[in-house]
């Protein structure tokens, strides 16, 4: 049996926006990437805000499994995976970093709402169905667990890996967001 037998298998296309406006509740406005399906439909959303720049491109090791292609960011989902399996990912530059406006202040509680405002945001938009996942590996990792203690109704789930403590100390325990994510 081929090792890939049992993965999901592409359903639809990529569409891509570039420097889409995520506003926040302050005012401020945060630059993204979205990547979605292109058919009709609603699909839950896959997100990450961080420090390293959206539109910086990441190639992959020649002996990854994954090869390198134009929306590969450090540490992020791959869109060319991803969305034709019908998610979209909604990559966001934090304050100050990449195109964002500001100053940026990692791990800050400024940081973490603004998070919040993004999956809030990206829940009500008319190509999501409303349920959002944070996802992302070490930086995007770390701050999932600081945007999931603001109890977003619309995170349902978390992903973080290779990122399970911070500087300040050890992040929230799992067993304390079970209840928010099903």
């Amino acid at each position: 049996m081929n090792k890939d037998e049992n993965l999901s298998q592409p359903q639809c296309g990529l569409l891509v926006e570039k420097d889409v406006n995520v506003p926040t509740r302050d005012g401020a406005r945060l630059k993204a990437d979205l990547f979605r399906p292109d058919g009709d439909g609603k699909f839950p959303a896959l997100s990450n805000i961080g420090i390293y720049q959206k539109d910086k491109l990441w190639t992959p090791p020649p002996d990854l499994d994954e090869k390198p292609n134009p929306y590969m960011n450090w540490e992020t989902v791959n869109p060319e995976w991803w969305v034709p399996r019908g998610y979209a990912a909604l990559r966001v530059d934090t304050r100050g970093s990449g195109k964002s406006p500001g100053y940026t202040v990692p791990f800050s509680l400024q940081e973490s709402t603004d998070f919040y405002d993004a999956v809030e945001w990206a829940a009500r938009q008319p190509w999501c169905n409303g349920r959002v996942a944070t996802i992302g590996i070490s930086y995007y990792a770390q701050s999932q667990w600081w945007v999931a203690n603001l109890k977003s109704p619309s995170l349902r789930a978390m992903v973080p890996w290779e990122g399970a403590a911070t500087s300040i100390g050890t992040p929230p325990t799992t067993a304390a967001l079970l209840g928010r994510v099903s």
